[in-house]
């Protein structure tokens, strides 16, 4: 699939799949061994950094998220509790917006 915008040459590719493609192809056993042994402690971004620096070759984030989670490896960072809280402010706040307000006045 050919890519319909004019990206500036300073700019990422505009278009996912050549990133991908241009990512899956030169993803090797280097790469992975980086990924496994440093995926404890570094986050994608430094894991991103850690593989260019490295090896030369650069990928998105999306791509070492996939390898992080087919490898079953979670972030190291991953905040545990905020999601929780998000859920059960969510609930509340649907709950409330469920009781009716003309309901209440016609019962009085």
């Amino acid at each position: 699939m050919t890519c319909q915008h004019r990206a500036p040459p300073f700019q990422a590719p505009c278009c996912q799949e050549q990133e991908e493609a241009i990512s899956r192809s030169s993803w090797d056993e280097r790469c992975a061994e980086i990924l496994r042994r440093n995926a404890v402690q570094y986050t994608n971004t430094e894991i991103i950094a850690l593989i260019e620096t490295t090896t030369g070759k650069r990928f998105s984030m999306s791509v070492v998220s996939r390898k992080r989670a087919a490898l079953g490896i979670d972030s190291p960072r991953r905040n545990q509790w905020s999601g929780p809280l998000r859920k059960a402010y969510l609930k509340a706040r649907t709950c409330s917006l469920r009781e009716d307000p003309a309901s209440k006045r016609e019962a009085e």
